[in-house]
């Protein structure tokens, strides 16, 4: 499998992905929103990116107003993040990696 076998990003819908690593261990990155995918064997990894565990989004179908409180709501969550946050132990996509998955995680309204 190559990177044009992925699916755009989840969470974003860029196709502007990489997988990072060699041998046994790779994953799949988005490079415009940084969340990253699971790891494994590259095929694995490509698989496991491709097989979305919520449901897909059509963002040409999100009207402003959602797509405004999508905003708000992770803007909410990343100022609840760093108000809780007393190390800096995490790194910049691993937050907004983490952030993304509790946004798609949440149900729609």
């Amino acid at each position: 499998m190559s990177n044009e076998d992925l699916k755009p990003c989840p969470f974003c819908g860029s196709y502007d992905l990489s997988t990072n690593g060699h041998g046994a261990y790779t994953i799949v990155v988005c490079c415009e929103c940084l969340a990253e995918g699971p790891h494994g064997h590259p095929s694995k990894a490509i698989s496991r990116w491709n097989t979305r565990t919520c449901a897909e989004i059509d963002m040409m179908s999100l009207s402003r107003s959602d797509l405004e409180n999508s905003y708000n709501d992770l803007r909410n969550v990343l100022a609840a993040i760093r108000l809780t946050e007393h190390e800096t132990s995490s790194s910049h996509s691993e937050k907004l990696g983490a952030i993304y998955r509790i946004a798609a995680a949440a149900p729609k309204k």
